[in-house]
């Protein structure tokens, strides 16, 4: 089984940087995991249509990303399941090509789409060029990174307790 963790977002663009900060700290925290052959690691800023590279032949993809839903800044939210198109719309994210049209896209054409997807979201509040992390996002990465190494795990058969 292939696991790829995808940390999206732009590091320079305030709470969009979430994700790859919390892919990072996993990996750190959780070094022989990371180090495991079975899970690939990514950290991209503007994967665009570029995600149906990085999700090749995955069986299980979880991507790590800034949320937008109206929720409490910091809040960290755990969907499973292909998301849908439309639901945030390309235009309002920092990636150019949203990820729900680019896995749509995917689907059309006749990609092989891995079998598990796992969006783990954190609530941002502030998204300025140039901004590091609101202080409630940093609050909520200990939480983000807990996520990630319990879908880790799950996905995983318990192989990483």
């Amino acid at each position: 089984m292939i696991i790829t963790l995808i940390g999206l977002g732009q590091s320079l663009r305030g709470d969009d940087g979430v994700g790859p900060e919390a892919v990072r700290r996993w990996s750190l925290e959780h070094p022989q995991t990371a180090s495991d052959p079975s899970i690939r690691i990514v950290v991209s800023e503007t994967p665009e249509l570029n995600l149906l590279d990085l999700i090749q032949d995955s069986d299980v993809v979880i991507l790590v990303d800034a949320a937008e839903s109206g929720d409490p800044a910091g809040t960290v939210r755990v969907r499973s399941g292909l998301p849908e198109a439309g639901a945030t719309p390309a235009e309002k994210t920092a990636h150019g090509f949203g990820v729900a049209e680019t896995i749509a896209l995917a689907g059309k054409i006749g990609g092989r789409l891995p079998s598990r997807f796992v969006f783990i979201g954190v609530e941002g509040s502030g998204w300025e060029l140039g901004k590091d992390l609101s202080e409630p996002v940093r609050r909520a990465l200990p939480s983000a990174v807990r996520e990630i190494q319990n879908q880790i795990v799950r996905w995983s058969s318990g192989k990483f307790r």
